[in-house]
């Protein structure tokens, strides 16, 4: 479809930008390279922005109706379950989403719903659809001993569907995801040991998603799709009362998650149109651990000092479903291909980080002050990315540096 005529943006310098990108990958943020001054320097103007305008709204209403009983077989067995039926409907309206010309003023198209030229009159875009799930649980509890618990759980989850909402090409992008599901199972041991001076809690456990739902950035466009996978794993949490004054506590977990089964449908809007299998699920790191420790440095009756410090660590994992982007080494164009499909911060994952943590607080009847600092070392690592390699960068949330403060209470 033709837009404008005229163009909304110098065509010199998007083709500029674009040749600059495929011979040698220099995006630079949307500057460009080589090409790019070239242009810029016959008096092309930049390459620039679109001005848009995007309305929409998501309604959720949601009704459920759920029941749970527990069976106390014999003195040690315990079974209960649960169910919940859920009618969900998920209503896309008030879509609209329309173009200014360049003086960025004046409307000059409309896209969802589409009229060339803009017409201020068009009735916005409505969609609705609804679904209906039955969920619940079966959990089963033996009391080995008296401090000793163990049991077994199956329960299945869902996650209501969506409409694509923040497509604004066409009313085609504004898609129906389907709902999200997940059958998991459990296994685990709750233990309070050595006169209850340790407490141990351990877990393994087997989900299989359908539908899990994930996002994709297409050019400049964001899109939700949904891909079926699995993922097992096992937890250990200990806490351990060392000394009057000193309690240790610790947690070490191992996730193994993948994607599997999903065949790339280009009549499926909903279908990553990259290969997902064998990739691990987003933010979902092999491996992470945490160490803490309390301990009561003064304890007169009447004066109190506490020291609280804890370490974690978390493993590398990637911000979303599509790993290395088919690049190996991770931060080279894929096999032919001149150019990248993702920035190393997206390719090459998130490295794996330290974070260290500190507290001292005194109280005294009901006041207590307290200093504290969080990642102590000021370990430079990333919370959120997102792939937009289109334009030569990614886009990419630091975690918070080195932060410390003081905190008072007083209670009444």
């Amino acid at each position: 479809m033709e837009i404008n005529p005229n163009g909304f943006l110098d065509a010199r310098s998007l083709v500029a930008l674009q040749t600059d990108i495929a011979i040698n990958n220099t995006g630079n943020g949307g500057a460009g390279g080589a090409f790019s001054a070239a242009c810029a320097g016959a008096g092309a103007p930049p390459f620039t922005p679109i001005l848009g305008e995007q309305r929409y709204d998501i309604e959720r209403p949601s009704i459920a109706v759920y029941g749970d009983v527990t069976w106390k077989a014999t003195d040690k067995l315990t079974i209960a379950v649960g169910a919940r039926y859920t009618w969900d409907e998920v209503n896309y309206l008030n879509g609209s989403t329309f173009i200014y010309g360049l003086d960025g003023a004046t409307p000059v198209v409309n896209l969802i719903p589409y009229s060339n030229p803009y017409n201020p009159n068009l009735t916005p875009l409505e969609q609705r659809r609804d679904a209906n799930r039955l969920t619940g649980r079966v959990n089963v509890s033996y009391d080995f001993a008296d401090d000793i618990l163990g049991y077994a759980q199956y329960s299945r989850g869902y996650r209501s569907g969506s409409f694509n909402g923040l497509a604004y090409q066409g009313v085609n992008q504004v898609y129906y995801i389907q709902p999200e599901k997940v059958n998991a199972y459990e296994l685990g041991l709750k233990t309070r040991l050595f006169d209850r001076r340790v407490q141990l809690n351990l877990a393994g456990f087997y989900y299989d998603y359908s539908n899990h739902q994930v996002t994709q950035v297409v050019g400049a466009t964001t899109f939700t799709r949904s891909s079926d996978g699995r993922l097992f794993g096992g937890e250990a949490e200990l806490t351990w009362q060392a000394t009057g004054r000193l309690r240790l506590d610790g947690s070490l977990s191992y996730l193994n998650s993948r994607y599997k089964g999903n065949v790339i449908d280009p009549t499926d809007p909903s279908s990553p149109t990259l290969n997902v299998n064998g990739n691990p699920f987003p933010n979902a790191p092999r491996f992470s651990f945490r160490l803490g420790s309390d301990w009561t440095v003064l304890d007169d009756g009447k004066n109190k000092v506490t020291l609280r410090g804890d370490a974690s660590y978390t493993g590398r994992y990637f911000f979303d479903p599509f790993g290395n982007y088919g690049q190996d080494p991770c931060d080279a164009p894929p096999p032919g291909s001149n150019i990248t499909l993702a920035g190393p911060d997206i390719s090459c994952g998130n490295p794996s980080y330290w974070l260290v943590n500190g507290r001292l607080t005194y109280e005294r009847e009901n006041v207590s002050v307290s200093l504290w600092a969080k990642n102590l070392f000021d370990e430079y690592y990333y919370t959120y990315g997102l792939n937009i390699n289109v334009f030569g960068l990614d886009y990419l949330n630091r975690g918070f540096p080195r932060t410390y403060g003081v905190e008072a209470t007083v209670k009444f």
